[in-house]
């Protein structure tokens, strides 16, 4: 799902297919292709406290200026807001 806010894709279907066309690459990482009926189940049982944190750490890696242009609404590719600031 993070690959998803990563790639700018607008639904399951885009992140199937996105990551999809390039599995060759994801053997290191243990993953096999995916489909959108596994993505929608990880969507809805995965708790936003997950992405909510790993957001806030990539957010602390962040330099000082882009940190503060950062004060906008992020949306998560399941449309929950978390405020920045």
């Amino acid at each position: 799902l993070i690959y998803a806010q990563f790639s700018g894709a607008g639904s399951l279907r885009g992140v199937e297919a996105g990551w999809n066309a390039s599995s060759q690459h994801h053997y290191h990482l243990g993953s096999g292709p995916l489909s959108r009926s596994t993505l929608s189940d990880a969507s809805r049982r995965r708790p936003v406290a997950v992405f909510a944190e790993t957001f806030a750490w990539l957010a602390g890696q962040l330099d000082r200026q882009t940190r503060r242009d950062g004060t906008a609404m992020l949306r998560l590719i399941d449309s929950t807001p978390i405020p920045l600031g």
